[in-house]
């Protein structure tokens, strides 16, 4: 599961630069609102790639609290006030 979400960060990183590069060229070809319009909508989805990476990573990162607190002999469902199973 780990690896997955790994995949999925650098796909949304990859996306969000993808995104990014086509805005410039954009930017850089513009010469009406149009294209602007165009440029702001692809650095709109750059943010919300990132957006979705950070999301993902941020689970990464509870997965691997919630492993490390298992290994440590933490019980989660006790901690977060489900009692015992």
């Amino acid at each position: 599961m780990l690896k997955a979400l790994a995949e999925h960060i650098c796909a949304c990183h990859n996306k969000a630069a993808e995104c990014r590069e086509k805005a410039n060229e954009i930017a850089n070809a513009a010469t009406d609102v149009t294209n602007s319009d165009i440029g702001a909508a692809y650095l709109e989805m750059e943010s919300r790639w990132m957006q979705l990476a950070q999301s993902f990573e941020f689970v990464s990162s509870m997965k691997d609290v919630i492993h490390k607190m298992t290994l440590c002999g933490c019980m989660v469902y006790e901690l977060l006030g489900f009692g015992t199973p």
